[in-house]
This record gives structure tokens, sequence and C-alpha cells, in this order.
């Protein structure tokens, strides 16, 4: 058993096999011990793939391989605490400002006040954590004369006195959130249908959900990275709202259809049928503009068909 084992961490044609001849069990047995919650310790425990990003890059997607890919309303929310410097609920746009000096640099700063000036509703609930708070980047900072310097604490004044009172954490994660997920993944979307051999099916997904294993308290995190994840495969113990189960009936009918054709709009027959769906989900075109491309938003309210998604954020 030991040897399997070893055989399987190797990998390659060993792992494969050791994995196609497993009994059901034990495959049963690994699911029930893997760790449930979200973090980068847990993470780490589970099998891990080149990013589709490093794929792209190095022209290593093969071809006629069918995608599908999106990401959410408030992505920035879980990771807040990466970026230099605290924003707290009663920051000021100047606090703004000085934050996205230190996080953008000087250039780009003005850019990212100015397009985050009025973020997107639904708003998740703004609360300040109790205690002192350094982010892993202040941390370091405060301990590196080399990077303090370039990271001190801006004296330029802001331009802008628009954003409101209290949604300056929230602009500022929006714009943390499209800069680490949302315009990535959009970008590596249009890369991929640019090369015309491939459908690319993109989703933008905006509900909060009313409960979540992984977030205790949902009405701050909001749509918050990986919320979609127990819709789209139907995870009814985080489902609790006859609209939730709704959205998810129409979710899981798209990504069944996308695991079984290649299409999430193709009709299943048989076991694999499912009735519930939305508008028709159109792919990425290969020559249309960033502006132009389509997607699915994807909310409990509806799913709306529309195209563009976060290109002046993106730009």
């Amino acid at each position: 058993r030991n040897a399997s084992v070893k055989a399987a961490l190797r990998g390659g044609a060993d792992g494969l096999n050791c994995l196609l001849n497993a009994s059901s069990w034990a495959l049963l047995n690994a699911s029930a011990s893997m760790p449930r919650d979200d973090s980068f310790f847990t993470d780490a425990w589970a099998p891990v793939l080149p990013s589709l990003g490093e794929r792209i890059a190095s022209d290593a997607v093969a071809p006629n391989v069918d995608i599908l890919l999106g990401s959410n309303l408030d992505e920035g929310t879980e990771f807040m605490y990466l970026t230099p410097g605290r924003l707290t609920c009663s920051s000021s746009t100047d606090d703004f400002f000085k934050w996205a000096t230190r996080f953008y640099g000087n250039e780009i700063a003005p850019v990212i006040v100015s397009t985050y000036s009025d973020p997107e509703t639904p708003w998740p609930k703004c609360v300040d954590a109790k205690g002192p708070h350094l982010s892993a980047l202040s941390a370091a900072v405060a301990d590196d004369p080399r990077l303090s310097s370039s990271l001190a604490e801006p004296v330029v004044e802001s331009p802008f006195s628009f954003v409101q009172n209290g949604l300056v954490k929230t602009a500022a994660m929006r714009s943390a959130g499209d800069y680490s997920i949302t315009c990535p993944t959009l970008h590596a979307a249009q890369s991929l249908a640019s090369q015309g051999n491939h459908s690319v099916y993109s989703y933008f997904f905006t509900h909060t959900p009313t409960w979540s294993a992984n977030m205790k308290d949902t009405p701050t995190m909001g749509a918050f990275h990986g919320a979609e994840v127990p819709f789209a495969f139907g995870d009814a113990f985080e489902l609790n709202t006859t609209a939730e189960k709704r959205l998810a009936a129409s979710m899981g009918c798209y990504w069944r259809s996308f695991v079984h054709t290649g299409n999430p709009n193709a009709i299943v027959h048989g076991e694999n049928a499912c009735a519930a769906r939305g508008p028709k989900w159109a792919p990425l075109r290969p020559s249309a503009q960033a502006e132009a491309q389509p997607y699915l938003r994807m909310d409990t309210a509806h799913i709306t068909a529309s195209h563009g998604l976060k290109q002046k954020e993106c730009t």
C-alpha cells in the first residue's frame, strides 16, 4: 500500500494508474478527509495543475478545448489584508487616494479613484475589524527599509472628493478584486477566444450567499471569491432560499450541459437532463472588441445576457 501511495505521489503513468485502479471506497475516504475551508494553508492539500494563465502565456492550451470561466462581484473582500495599509468604514477619499498610490503607484492612483468613485451595487456591509491590523505587506514594509521608502505614506492630497463616505473601503476592495482576479480572467478569456479554436464562455456572479460554510459573515463578504461554486455544483447544504435554489438549478443546468457537450446551451437527454435554464449563453467572438464580448451575469433576481464586462475598470 505504501508503495502505491509513493507511486501516485510521483505522478506520471504510475499516478494515473493508481487513480484509475483505486477502489471507490479509497476515493471516498480520501475525499472525506479533505479540508473544507478555503485558505492558503488548506488549499495546499489539493492537487495542483499549472494555472490557465501560465498555459495561455506558453501557448500550451490544447486546441479545440472548450472553456468556461468567470469571476465574482466582490473578489477582493477575502484578500484586502494583503494590500498595503488599512481602510476603515469611515475612510475618506483622501485615504482612498493614499491607499491607491501605495498599491498601484503615483501614475495610476488618480485613475483608480476616479474609476471606482461609484461602486456597483449591491455593496457588502461595511464592518471594521476589531483591534490593530497590519497587512502582510505592511508588516514586511515595517521591517524592510528597502521597501519602506517606496511605500511611504504619500504626502500629495487627493484631487477627488466624490466617493461617498462609507463606500471608500468598498471602492478599494472592488479595484483590488478586479486587478487580481476579474481582469486577468477576462484577458485570459479574450486571449483564448482570439485564437479561434476555442469556444469560451464567460460569467460574472453577483449574489451574496445567505450562508456559507467558508464565510460565516456573508453580508460583509458579498459575492466573495468562490461564492458561485455551491451554486454551480448544487451543494444543497449552502442553498437556503427558494431564490438560491432556483439560481443553482439554472447554473447547474449550464454547467452540466457544458461538461457533457462543451456547450452550456446544449440540451442533454436522459439521466443528465435538466429543465431549468436562463438566456442563451453566447461564447466570446474571436474578432470582437472587448466591449462587445458577451457574458452571463448571474444573480438570484435573474440571469442576464450582457456584454463588455468591466471594460472601463480593466482598461
